[in-house]
């Protein structure tokens, strides 16, 4: 198993969640068409996928529902004046 810490790399749309030279995962928090906060692309050690790949890529993935399941997110009701419940 890596025992590498995790590291985090920002950008304007997402965190982009690392451990060692590998991605382990995205944190989106601004897209177009989703409005809300998701955690995306996540992998379990070894790599193993769990969850769809977001965006999925047509031919490869499902692209049904892309914007209603891109990964894993939380329902919380007002805060900060959203409410994605």
């Amino acid at each position: 198993a890596d025992t590498s810490p995790l590291s985090v790399v920002e950008k304007t749309d997402r965190l982009v969640i690392r451990q060692g030279g590998a991605v382990i995962g995205e944190f989106v928090f601004a897209d177009a068409k989703i409005r809300r906060p998701f955690f995306a692309n996540l992998r379990a050690p070894g790599g193993t996928p769990v969850t769809r790949t977001w965006p999925p890529v047509a031919g490869m993935d499902a692209t049904d529902h892309a914007d209603m399941h891109p990964g894993v997110w939380l329902g919380f009701g007002d805060i900060s004046g959203q409410d994605f419940w």
